[in-house]
């Protein structure tokens, strides 16, 4: 049988103090439960723009880039009715990473969302991280669903074959096709485990909000009756 669906959302919105306005109302129009953003630009916790993006009802969740804060950053908005918990994850040095357990109703998913910045080249050591983190979550918190702006462009065989060999050592399907770039690939990302459906995936054009595109989907963990 399946869960109730959660409506979930990713975007890099490159800076929330210029957007705040229009990520509250994404999310409050979309009816999202949970939005993940990269590059939010921001410098703290207590940031503004955190609370400015989030819509009555809601909360977030925060990385900022440690090294330079303002540039890079993470975010996750989610319904002030879900439980949370923070996942440590290893020191990283190629891409951002973070890493939110949210629970609501019976039913709890692990979001991982990554940056990795388009300015850094794709080396052993960003799979190497990556494979090291998957490791840590598949074992630890199933299910996991893995978003967020890759910078790798997934679409072109020869960027995206280690990629797609990590993805399928570790049973990860991802969803996302066609450009959701305004200068064209496929660089934002949503890969879950089997065992889950994900429904109704839309890929907004790119331009609306920042260059990068706003994805949607209604996800579901297909849960198998225990027969005695």
């Amino acid at each position: 049988m399946l869960t109730s669906p959660w409506r979930l959302g990713w975007l890099n919105a490159q800076s929330l103090t210029k957007k705040t306005v229009t990520i509250h109302e994404t999310i409050d129009d979309r009816r999202l439960d949970v939005l993940t953003v990269t590059e939010t630009w921001h410098h703290c916790s207590d940031d503004a723009s955190l609370r400015l993006s989030a819509p009555p009802g809601y909360t977030a969740v925060d990385a900022i880039r440690e090294t330079d804060p303002g540039h890079g950053g993470i975010a996750v908005f989610h319904r002030r009715r879900f439980t949370r918990k923070k996942i440590d994850l290893p020191p990283l040095s190629t891409f951002e990473g973070l890493c939110v357990r949210l629970s609501a109703d019976g039913e709890s998913e692990t979001l991982l969302t990554i940056y990795r910045p388009r300015s850094a080249r794709v080396t052993s050591a960003f799979f190497d991280e990556l494979t090291t983190v998957l490791e840590s979550l598949v074992l630890q918190s199933r299910p996991v669903i893995v978003g967020g702006d890759i910078n790798i462009h997934v679409d072109d065989a020869a960027d995206a074959a280690r990629l797609v060999a990590l993805f399928d050592a570790f049973d990860l399907q991802q969803h996302v096709a066609g450009a959701n770039h305004n200068l064209g690939g496929t660089l934002d990302i949503v890969a879950t485990l089997s065992g889950y459906c994900v429904d109704s995936l839309a890929v907004d054009p790119p331009g609306v909000i920042s260059d990068h595109s706003l994805i949607r989907a209604a996800c579901q963990q297909i849960t198998i009756p225990v027969r005695g």
